[in-house]
């Protein structure tokens, strides 16, 4: 079903950096391996390996006594709750045998291990299977692959549409009628230290590398407070959403169901939430986004799981408004850390807001069709 064919060229970005990852060191001590395997009453037999990629050196493959394993460990943003609610949600996954992540638990059946102050978890390996967007391929090809993405999303969306998960993300809502654990008086008072920060630091030159964000700031406060009024009005469709779907999570194995990775940042939300980003990540090429894909992903979703016309229009204000808030996290991110990579997200997030302001007639003309 899902095969490169014959002959097939690894894209020289994605083997840069799979060999260059791949050299870099875990984050976990070799001592803390050991200690934590013990508590699930394995053994480690070889030495551990690091996955390749980026952002992969909190996770380890082991192999133990009773197989390969990965082991991970939760970066310190990332609350108890949080991970018991991704828990719940693959253990019903698995309760039901869709394809994603299988936990390992310990002998007292617990999911979670803690460490010197640090959460550990453990997952069966996955073996075999490739992701699609390593590879240099045909447009045919592409569109097979975007096409069985968007299915698959919405397989998953309709699995979990009724759940009720343990434990709760702080990036969701907090409940099918509430408001967000993060509402719009987080971010106002976020942009507000943004704001109070970016222009003393200015005045005494210790960090003029923002001060271009200030001439956002308005536009920003003045979004943030429309989008949210209008789309609490919309009474869009709430349900558990992967978080973080993309061609990265995602593994395709020949004649066998795509294989859903990482649900770490599942959460309540709306599904237009999921879809913006599906659409981004799917379509994104060096030239810009491609329409056609978006309509492509879109498509063979709705033939799985239906949206109606009332939901598609309102995804140009869930675009902006999911940019608008993740642009504000980056500047506060920014002005706590100085990292130089969070203003450049915040860029990209204004860029996207651009693009979108820019075709939005386009982007519905695509999808409504």
């Amino acid at each position: 079903m899902f095969h490169l064919g014959e002959f097939y060229i690894p894209r020289p970005d994605r083997l840069y950096d799979s060999v260059r990852f791949r050299r870099r060191p875990s984050v976990i001590e070799p001592a803390t391996t050991v200690e934590v395997l013990a508590q699930y009453g394995l053994e480690l037999r070889a030495t551990p390996q690091v996955p390749p990629g980026p952002g992969r050196s909190h996770s380890l493959i082991l192999t133990t006594s009773q197989g390969k394993k990965v082991l991970k460990r939760y970066k310190y943003t990332v609350i108890v709750p949080a991970i018991v609610h991704e828990h719940s949600i693959l253990a019903y996954l698995a309760g039901v045998g869709f394809p994603s992540p299988r936990l390992v638990a310990t002998p007292s059946g617990e999911t979670m291990v803690c460490r010197d102050g640090h959460h550990y978890a453990m997952f069966d390996f996955i073996a075999g299977g490739f992701q699609y967007h390593n590879y240099l391929l045909l447009p045919v090809q592409v569109r097979k692959f975007i096409a069985a993405s968007g299915e698959i999303l919405a397989s998953l969306h309709d699995e979990l549409k009724d759940l009720v998960p343990q434990g709760h993300s702080p990036n969701g809502f907090r409940s099918r009628q509430e408001d967000w654990w993060r509402d719009r008086e987080w971010y106002a008072s976020r942009l507000a230290h943004c704001r109070a920060e970016t222009q003393r630091s200015d005045h005494d030159g210790s960090g003029p590398e923002a001060a271009w964000l200030l001439r956002y700031a308005g536009f920003l406060e003045e979004a943030l407070d429309q989008l949210d009024g209008r789309l609490k009005e919309a009474s869009l469709p709430r349900m558990i959403i992967h978080g973080d779907y993309g061609p990265y999570n995602l593994l395709f194995k020949r004649e066998r169901s795509i294989t859903i990775l990482d649900f770490e940042l599942a959460r309540l939300d709306w599904r237009a939430t999921e879809l913006v980003d599906g659409l981004q990540r799917f379509s994104l090429n060096r030239w810009g986004f491609n329409l056609e894909k978006m309509k492509c992903f879109l498509d063979a979703y709705r033939v799985r799981f239906a949206i109606n016309s009332d939901e598609i229009q309102c995804l140009p204000d869930v675009w902006t408004f999911l940019n608008v808030r993740r642009c504000i996290v980056q500047w506060h991110h920014y002005c706590d850390t100085h990292e130089p990579e969070r203003l450049t997200q915040a860029r990209w997030n204004l860029r996207l807001i651009d693009w979108m302001t820019d075709n939005r007639r386009a982007f519905l003309a695509y999808l409504l069709v």
